[in-house]
């Protein structure tokens, strides 16, 4: 439990950074920050930045709040993932990956189940559909805070609706709902 903070900079590709954490053992309580001009390009996505095998990485482990922030290309700031007491930062923009491949690769490379905070300021196009994003939530009963910036809503809020085919609700924890700047409104 010695390892409080780990820096991890513009290394040349995801699976050299998979490769290197495949060996450490990340405590909880650590703080790590992974980051590159180009971390993510062509059809890479979180999935390649993570080792299959995540026994030992403790700190992606239990997340409870989730930041997940996209753009459509490259704007002047690099790609970044962060997780520091249980919340996860990730900031990217596509870079030849769409933007259903990359939400499915973070949503399905990590556990989500007691995820209680999630933001999401996805600007995209195509937008995803309200059945990707239910298949999202699906696996999130715990979530009570959901936050929905710079974006459409409507397809996020459309997949919170209760299904008169589904025997439970989706989301029954949510208890608190934030839009911020949906032009579309």
């Amino acid at each position: 439990n010695r390892l409080q903070l780990l820096h991890i900079g513009s290394w040349p590709t995801p699976q050299c950074i998979s490769r290197f954490l495949s060996h450490l053992v990340i405590p909880s309580t650590t703080t790590v920050h992974i980051w590159a001009d180009c971390l993510f390009s062509r059809d890479e996505t979180l999935a390649m930045l993570l080792p299959g095998d995540m026994t030992y990485l403790h700190a992606f482990k239990q997340l409870k709040a989730m930041h997940c922030t996209f753009r459509p290309t490259r704007r002047d700031c690099p790609q970044l993932v962060s997780v520091q007491d249980g919340a996860l930062v990730f900031f990217s923009y596509f870079a030849g990956t769409t933007p259903a491949a990359m939400m499915r690769s973070v949503f399905g490379s990590l556990d989500v189940r007691i995820v209680e905070e999630l933001t999401i300021g996805v600007d995209c196009t195509p937008e995803l559909p309200p059945a990707t994003w239910r298949s999202i939530f699906d696996g999130m009963p715990r979530l009570q805070q959901l936050n929905i910036l710079r974006r459409p809503s409507r397809p996020i809020l459309s997949a919170l609706c209760r299904d008169d085919t589904a025997d439970q609700l989706v989301c029954p924890s949510l208890s608190s709902i934030s839009i911020s700047d949906d032009h579309l409104l």
